[in-house]
């Protein structure tokens, strides 16, 4: 069985599309609300699936292994370029302990609440 026979490689391009099509809708919510993941994270994240699937197409076309490589190539620099962009915001904003030379601090990192009343303080005082 040739390559080509077990699956159409143009099933392929459906995917493509509706990757670019996430990617459109993604942003136009990011730009809309100033909710979601950030664009270059977006970007980076959904060119590392495609080029996975353009490797894909690749192979099941019969294309050389150069294109098939290059495909992943491009693959793992996208992938590389998102988990900057994801390293970089996440180490910002996700709150816990912070480890400063050896010790545990636990200094602007949680939100301080206002402990409940004690139940003696909320006692009618007595005459």
């Amino acid at each position: 069985m040739a390559p080509g026979e077990f699956i159409d490689p143009r099933l392929v391009d459906l995917g493509l599309g509706l990757i670019a099509l996430e990617a459109v809708g993604l942003l136009v919510f990011r730009a809309s609300t100033g909710r979601g993941p950030s664009p270059l994270a977006l970007i980076a994240n959904l060119l590392a699936g495609g080029f996975i699937l353009v490797a894909l197409r690749s192979t099941l076309s019969g294309a050389g292994f150069v294109w098939i490589g290059a495909a992943l190539t491009a693959s793992l620099v996208a992938h590389v370029v998102d988990l900057a962009a994801r390293w970089d915001a996440r180490t910002a904003t996700i709150p816990g302990p912070r480890i400063t030379r050896g010790a545990i601090s636990l200094r602007a990192t949680r939100r301080q609440e206002n402990p409940a009343p004690k139940a003696r303080d909320m006692e009618a005082p007595h005459a």
